[in-house]
């Protein structure tokens, strides 16, 4: 019901809430989602064996009794996220970064490779997982800005994550 969807967005626009949709738990529920961590090839390097095992038991305590279908349902739902995602986003929403599961600065990428296939720029992407994030924390208490003199933490990447977000993985 998108008119009444829409109403609930405004509401949630005029009153300054921000949305943090965790797509990446969403497809979590739709397929075996511990590909996305395992096949990061960060994930032997910054965690041990027993860091893998644990998320490998979290995982299959996650996926106990998910038949077909629901996966199957999780699936199809995700194209409705979306939606929602770029309706919010057209009537003056922000959208924020998390991803609400373990291994999260490996899962992030793929929220944000989610974020570009609904529709938002790379750009608007990063945006949303530093400063847009940091403001809805509180902002100045928080050191995720992108602006001449704030205080630097960086990756170095192959090729701008602005063309390709990919390349975060890397």
């Amino acid at each position: 019901d998108w008119p009444r969807t829409e109403y609930i967005q405004d509401v949630m626009i005029e009153h300054g809430v921000r949305y943090c949709p965790t797509l990446v738990a969403h497809e979590a529920q739709s397929y075996a989602a511990e590909e996305i961590v395992i096949r990061d090839p960060r994930l032997d390097e910054w965690f041990d064996a027993t860091d893998r095992d644990a998320y490998r038991s979290f995982r299959a305590y996650l996926e106990a009794g998910w038949s077909d279908t629901a996966r199957s349902d999780w699936a199809k739902a995700m194209d409705s996220r979306m939606e929602w995602i770029r309706r919010f986003r057209s009537r003056g929403g922000q959208i924020v970064v998390g991803t609400d599961l373990p291994f999260g600065a490996l899962n992030v990428v793929r929220e944000l490779e989610l974020l570009v296939e609904s529709g938002m720029s790379n750009d608007e992407a990063l945006f949303a997982a530093t400063q847009g994030s940091a403001d809805a924390l509180g902002g100045s208490s928080f050191g995720a800005r992108i602006e001449v003199g704030a205080e630097a933490s960086f990756i170095l990447t192959r090729a701008s994550p602005a063309e390709s977000i990919s390349v975060l993985r890397e």
